[in-house]
């Protein structure tokens, strides 16, 4: 972006000059050598295609705070943070202009230490270790190199001499604080059925890392059928759920049946749905074939607008039901999803 300015000068006539100064875009670009790492390791912040003096800044949850330690003024700079955390670089060009870059949001896996339980017994022979954690239980008899001898909670051995075992767990889930892969759940009881056979609602992500989720439970009267998920990668609207604009179908579940409102019926996606940081995702379903019909609460708000729910991580908003996107969703409205999510952080642990 280019910024113009005007400079007048008054003397017997009046001279108007432009300017033309790059204000903008010196910067350049940040990013990571690893976004995604586990607690208590480092990670390097780099900075590329810059132009002038740099100061790396984290966001500290209210405002955003200039970093002081080692490297914190270099294009390479190496952090340790123990949670969650967002950088970004301000850049003061030759001219005193300033200019930030874009924001590298750094996830950390913090997983407890696993519990052992010391055993012993008289003389040689078998002995029981357990364990327990979160994750993966994995058993080694030498702390540097690390060999594994066994993974799961329990290790059956036999010894012939005192023995010292180490135990380590690796979450396996990749889950994050927040999201936990913990169900999130929309409380409320159903209004009505109405013979709808269709319900949409946006997806907010606002954690600043990428959301996966993996099972949405409907509350579905009873009923057999094959139900199609759909998606609108850049968010629902009353418009879009009309015309079917941007709607494709995510992934189509065969020979459903139903558990009746209150109980919740599973849809687990082969391939996790993520809801990049930052984003806002349509969400809807289609009753390809068969008699499932669905739960739901009447809103109050504005469709794909409104908030119904609201956590650290994401917004769900008021949607619609009726036909499917590009079939008239916007049949009854609005309408509030009624179930339960169950999502954690996306990462490449």
């Amino acid at each position: 972006m280019k910024k113009i300015y005007f400079l007048a000068i008054s003397c017997l006539f009046f001279i108007a000059s432009v300017g033309v100064q790059n204000s903008y875009g010196q910067a350049g670009t940040a990013s990571a050598s690893e976004d995604s790492i586990c607690v208590d390791d480092n990670t390097t912040l780099i900075l590329t295609g810059y132009n002038g003096t740099i100061q790396w800044q984290i966001f500290n949850g209210v405002v955003w705070a200039n970093e002081t330690n080692t490297g914190s003024n270099t294009d390479m700079y190496t952090v340790l943070p123990g949670a969650p955390t967002q950088y970004r670089a301000v850049v003061t060009d030759p001219g005193g202009v300033m200019d930030t870059s874009n924001v590298v949001s750094i996830f950390v896996n913090i997983v407890s230490p696993p519990t052992a339980v010391n055993a012993s017994r008289c003389g040689i022979g078998p002995i029981t270790l357990t364990a327990s954690g979160i994750g993966l239980t994995t058993w080694y008899v030498d702390s540097l190199t690390l060999e594994p001898l066994h993974e799961g909670d329990t290790f059956n051995t036999s010894i012939t001499e005192t023995t010292t075992y180490y135990v380590s767990t690796v979450d396996t889930n990749s889950s994050g604080s927040g999201g936990s892969g913990n169900p999130v759940t929309f409380g409320g009881t159903f209004g009505a059925t109405n013979g709808s056979t269709e319900n949409g609602f946006n997806v907010i992500n606002i954690s600043g890392f990428d959301i996966q989720i993996n099972t949405i439970n409907w509350e579905w009267d009873l009923g057999t059928g094959d139900v199609a998920v759909m998606i609108q990668p850049t968010g629902g609207t009353v418009a879009n759920a009309s015309s079917g604009a941007g709607w494709i179908v995510y992934e189509t579940f065969t020979s459903i049946t139903a558990n009746g409102a209150n109980t919740g019926t599973p849809t687990t996606f082969t391939t996790p749905l993520i809801i990049p940081a930052g984003a806002t995702v349509g969400i809807a379903f289609d009753v390809v074939s068969g008699s499932i019909t669905n739960s739901y609460q009447t809103g109050n708000g504005t469709p794909w607008v409104s908030t119904e729910f609201m956590d650290a991580n994401l917004i769900i908003t008021e949607g619609q039901a009726g036909g499917p996107p590009g079939g008239g969703l916007g049949g009854f409205s609005p309408r509030n999803f009624w179930g339960t999510f169950e999502y954690e952080f996306a990462n490449d642990f």
